[in-house]
């Protein structure tokens, strides 16, 4: 098992969880995942899954980091990343993580679902 983090939008808390198996991953971000991404990774190699789905599904809310440019939706695993792209226990400090995540009500995290639906990307052909 190895040791990640999980951020609950609904309970405002950062804790750590066990992650045997990817399929914990979607356990744990819950709301019925069953495909996730990676948004951010961060220096150390640590990175955030979310749900891909996330803004199809109802919002229980969000968070964000300083820099960022809108908050990602919906709950989140951040777990580590060797070399050979498996996952490992995380490596980020847990209380700096508590001090730089904001999180973000239901009401806003649903006007950004809203944005990103309502402006899906153009696809441009050459």
């Amino acid at each position: 098992m190895k040791k990640a983090l999980l951020i609950d939008v609904i309970a405002k808390t950062i804790t750590e969880v066990e992650v045997g198996h990817y399929s914990d991953i979607y356990k744990h971000i819950g709301n019925g995942c069953n495909l996730f991404q990676v948004p951010i990774e961060f220096e150390n190699r640590d990175s955030i899954y979310v749900d891909e789905e996330g803004l199809l599904k109802e919002v229980h809310g969000g968070f964000t980091m300083e820099g960022w440019a809108y908050p990602l939706i919906g709950n989140a695993v951040i777990q580590g990343c060797d070399d050979e792209g498996n996952g490992i226990d995380y490596k980020s400090d847990i209380e700096d993580l508590r001090k730089k995540v904001v999180f973000v009500t239901k009401e806003i995290a649903e006007a950004w679902q809203k944005i990103a639906l309502d402006n899906e990307p153009q696809v441009i052909f050459f």
